[in-house]
């Protein structure tokens, strides 16, 4: 679907129109659009999050279309392939500032055996975001370079334009490394730490007055069971963590009455 947004105040100004319904599998979703070479190319993701995700394209001449699928759809996907990286799809293509095309994508590190049984694979660091080339030439197609964790060929990745684009040191641990997390008074959660759900401040309480170095949750009655194809209703705990390539971890809780 596809309607006019006023950028100022994010309103919809137009009707929604449907300009493509994918290639006839489950859940076409996240579109992107690019105007290049006097096409209108649409980007969308489709299948789901599991083991058939995938990126596929249409262009069009018209903004509204009719959009016509690329031939060679899905355009990149790790469905049924013998690679690390599985789940491939959502992706978003951009420019370098030498003028090459990248990709970046999402997949999970999960090896063949994920496309039979991704209800009981398992992937200690999530979902991540990947990087591949991109070839698009004027006036056709983008055509994708498969993630496959070891990649080869007469490409180059984005580089870093200047010292400054580069620190020395980011924020947070290794996600295979130790992680010790002291909370002194007056201190917040660590910007490197994700939510399960969107954060409730008030569900939190760090190092109050008389415990420091604690970080206090309210307790909920709810279990963190779900897989990505069960939404979560309103009613349901939000959570805290950190990426790993560890499944374990050691935690020390106390309980007060």
């Amino acid at each position: 679907m596809q309607a006019p947004v006023d950028l100022a105040t994010g309103e919809v100004t137009g009707p929604l129109v449907s300009i493509w319904n994918g290639t006839g599998l489950p859940s076409p979703e996240a579109p992107h659009t690019y105007k290049k070479d006097g096409w209108h190319y649409l980007l969308t993701a489709e299948s789901g999050t599991r083991e058939r995700h995938r990126a596929n394209m249409a262009r069009s001449r018209n903004l509204y279309g009719p959009y016509e699928g690329a031939p060679t759809n899905p355009l990149l996907s790790g469905s049924l392939s013998q690679s690390y990286f599985q789940a491939v799809g959502h992706a978003d293509i951009f420019p370098d500032p030498q003028g090459n095309f990248c990709a970046i994508t999402s997949g999970v590190r999960a090896g063949y055996s994920y496309n039979f049984d991704p209800y009981n694979s398992i992937f200690p660091m999530g979902r991540g975001g990947l990087l591949t080339p991109v070839d698009w030439p004027a006036e056709e197609l983008s055509t994708f370079k498969n993630v496959t964790g070891t990649m080869s060929g007469g490409f180059t990745l984005p580089q870093p334009s200047g010292e400054q684009t580069l620190p020395s040191q980011g924020e947070g641990y290794s996600s295979s490394g130790d992680d010790s997390i002291n909370y002194e008074p007056g201190s917040t959660l660590h910007p490197y730490l994700f939510h399960w759900r969107l954060p409730v401040s008030k569900n939190d309480a760090i190092s109050p007055a008389g415990d420091g170095n604690l970080i206090g949750r309210t307790r909920s009655c709810y279990a963190l069971r779900c897989s990505t194809c069960r939404l979560l209703t309103p009613t349901q705990r939000e959570d805290v963590g950190r990426h790993s390539s560890r499944a374990n971890k050691r935690i020390r809780t106390s309980n007060t009455a």
